[in-house]
Order: C-alpha cells, then sequence, then structure tokens
C-alpha cells in the first residue's frame, strides 16, 4: 500500500514539477512593459435586485458576465472573497486564485495570488466553452503588477520595480 501511495504522489509532484517548467521568465524594459497593457472586458452586471446565489452551505455575490464571455458568470464567494468563474450553459465551476487578468482573444487569463502561502500566478484557457487550469506559474519575483496577458504570455512588475515576461514553452 505504501508503495502503490508513493507511486502515486511521485507521479503528481512530477506533473507539478512538470508543468511550472513549461514556463521561462526574461526581463523586460518599463517601455516594453507599459506598451503592452492590455484593457481588461467590461464586467456586464445583472439587471435586478438578484444579485447573490445560494449552492448547498455557500453564499455568492454575482459578479456578472464580461462582455464577449457571455457565458461565463464571475462569483465571489461571501464573506471569504473567493472568486469562481461558472459557465452558465453547463453549471461548472471553476475556483480561482484572484480576480482574472483576460488576454486580449478572451481565450486565456492570469490570477495572481498565493497558492499554499507561496505568491503564484494560476494560468488558464478556455477551450470550447470549458476553463482548463495549467498549474501555477513558480515566481521567482514578488508581484505588484501583471499586465500583457495574451494566450502563451504575461509581463509582471515586481516590487523592485523590474519587469519580466513570462513565455510558455512549446511542448515538444
Amino acid at each position: 500500500m505504501r508503495y502503490f501511495f508513493s507511486l502515486i504522489l511521485i507521479s503528481f509532484v512530477s506533473q507539478v514539477n512538470g508543468q511550472w517548467n513549461l514556463w521561462k521568465s526574461e526581463p523586460i524594459d518599463e517601455k516594453n512593459f507599459s506598451t503592452c497593457h492590455v484593457a481588461q472586458p467590461v464586467l456586464i452586471k445583472l439587471s435586478g435586485d438578484n444579485d447573490t446565489l445560494t449552492l448547498d452551505d455557500m453564499k455568492f455575490k454575482i459578479l456578472g458576465n464580461f462582455k464577449g464571455l457571455e457565458d461565463f458568470m464571475l462569483l465571489r464567494v461571501i464573506p471569504f472573497g473567493r472568486y469562481f468563474l461558472a459557465n452558465d450553459g453547463t453549471g461548472v465551476f471553476e475556483e480561482l486564485i484572484a480576480m482574472p487578468i483576460f488576454s486580449q482573444s478572451m481565450k486565456a487569463f492570469v490570477c495572481q495570488g498565493n497558492i499554499a502561502g507561496r505568491p503564484n500566478i494560476a494560468f488558464y484557457k478556455i477551450k470550447n466553452n470549458t476553463i482548463d487550469k495549467e498549474f501555477g506559474v513558480e515566481l521567482r519575483e514578488t508581484i505588484n503588477v501583471v499586465d500583457c496577458v495574451n494566450d502563451s504570455s504575461f509581463c509582471v512588475k515586481d516590487i523592485n520595480n523590474k519587469y519580466w515576461k513570462y513565455i510558455r514553452k512549446e511542448v515538444k
């Protein structure tokens, strides 16, 4: 039994490390960071007074749907502040580690937050009306700002006012 559990644990750890190894970072200058700003989509709020949803023992505040991504609803757990993105059509919920920052195509987004007490960025892709989450991108810097999100990269500004571009490595 221990042997079986060890194999599962080793497999999981290698998958996580493999995911983190899918990203490389390179320094960029402030000009490159400033010129690639991506405007975030408009959040369309529900009309009327019904802006809460209760499922089982959790209560959610419905923050709205993103313009250009009408099938998905952004929710925040009351009172804890955790965020969820839910597909209205399928009813599938995906817990986010923070508020999403979308790419211009609306096919990818990142969330900056903490996983297991460590600063982390989770990278998500929207495919066929579902949300695919990659394991978090392990950061070497403490991040202040995330911007310039596209379908395979994003840029960050760290607490030392240095700028970095994280690029997803091609899988061969």
